[in-house]
């Protein structure tokens, strides 16, 4: 009778050993994804966030598609911008994409010029 009891102790702490050996790599593989995963596309989403918050009128900024523009007016949803003097352009807000670097604007001014 007792080597019966020792054997069903045994296989209970087998089975609960084995559940736990089942469970931890899920935890591993939910850490691994929220850090390596998640947690950086929430930052970059937060920074781009802040940065289209702090645009102003006169910012030059470049959209998802490309286009540069000079920021004319800002609605709730929308930025207007000049893409050529004279040519406004509206485009939604999640539509943008970087301010525009130096190097960037330059060459548009070169392409106008020919």
């Amino acid at each position: 009778m007792m080597i019966l009891n020792f054997l069903a102790g045994t296989t209970q702490a087998n089975a609960s050993g084995s559940l736990l050996s089942m469970i931890i790599p899920f935890v591993l593989f939910g850490a691994f994804a929220y850090f390596f995963l998640i947690r950086p596309q929430k930052k970059q989403a937060q920074k781009l966030q802040e940065l289209r918050d702090s645009l102003k009128i006169g910012d030059q900024i470049v959209t998802i598609g490309g286009i540069l523009g000079k920021i004319v007016q800002i609605k709730e949803d929308v930025y207007v911008i000049e893409i050529n003097q004279g040519c406004n352009m509206e485009i939604a807000k999640w539509a943008f994409r970087d301010k525009a670097s130096r190097k960037e604007i330059k060459n548009v001014e070169k392409s106008e010029d020919l």
